[in-house]
């Protein structure tokens, strides 16, 4: 664990998370709108038809205003995507051996759990941890949100339209990390709401929420000690702030681990069984 966790760790792991969630965020948004609309049309209903209308001429609009901006964007994304290619498949490699490892150590000494890890108790710190970890990446949109303002960060001269797009969408996905984060201590972290469709009022499955969050948790202490170094080599200590990864990523993987110790089916609750 240490080995594949320090040793060989690289904080590009999280760059591939926040330029592939900026690209399929967006996509997900405009699949949770279609989707209820085009629903509603098949059931007959009118505000269906209002609504899928409405979609296809905000689509348009955009299409006109920022088609080539849009094209621009996904261009420059992947373009890097691809030229960090081979060092990106090496930091999944890295994050696979490094999980694997943590199962391994989990399942040899996992035993009876302690006291603090009973579903009630797991509910008072885990809703500390949750917390916390909802508020680190709010610190990195900010930071990214200055690319739409004449003053952006780590850019000098003029800066296009689509990097401005690239900038905003970074930011969303730091925000949406936040808020799926909240998600562990909230109803809707347990039960689908009503607006996501197929799933809606079915319980949440309680792995989905663990692998998502460990995963990111993982990553984040994947990309700690790189990014220490270089804070520390280059003094910058203030990277640390705006790139809280250490404490991220105890905060994420401990609000995950208390997720998991209130909904598993042998020891905490489901959502179904409370009627949640």
């Amino acid at each position: 664990m240490l080995f594949f966790g320090v040793v060989m760790s690289d904080a590009g792991i999280m760059s591939l998370l926040g330029y592939v969630m900026g690209l399929s965020l967006p996509v997900a948004l405009v699949v949770a709108l279609v989707v209820p609309a085009v629903r509603a049309c098949l059931r007959g209903r009118i505000w269906g038809y209002v609504a899928l209308a409405a979609l296809v001429v905000v689509g348009a609009a955009v299409a006109a205003f920022l088609g080539g901006a849009l094209s621009a964007y996904a261009v420059n994304v992947t373009a890097g995507l691809r030229s960090y290619a081979g060092r990106m498949a090496w930091t999944l490699a890295d994050m696979a051996a490094f999980a694997a490892w943590v199962w391994i150590a989990f399942r040899l000494f996992g035993g009876a759990p302690p006291r603090w890890a009973g579903p009630v108790r797991a509910r008072r710190w885990g809703r500390i941890a949750t917390v916390g970890a909802a508020l680190c990446p709010l610190p990195y949109a900010l930071y990214r949100l200055t690319w739409l303002t004449p003053w952006p960060t780590d850019i000098s001269g003029p800066i296009d339209l689509p990097l401005r797009l690239q900038g905003l969408m970074l930011a969303f996905a730091a925000v949406i990390a936040s808020v799926l984060t909240l998600g562990l201590i909230s109803r809707w972290g347990e039960v689908f709401p009503r607006w996501i469709p197929l799933l809606r009022g079915r319980p949440v499955p309680v792995r989905f929420p663990v692998a998502l969050g460990g995963a990111v948790a993982g990553a984040c202490l994947l990309a700690s000690p790189g990014l220490a170094v270089k804070a520390v080599e280059s003094g910058e200590l203030w990277a640390l702030l705006l790139w809280p990864y250490p404490l991220w990523g105890v905060l994420l993987g401990a609000a995950v681990l208390a997720y998991w110790l209130r909904r598993r089916p042998d020891g905490g609750y489901t959502a179904a069984s409370t009627g949640a």
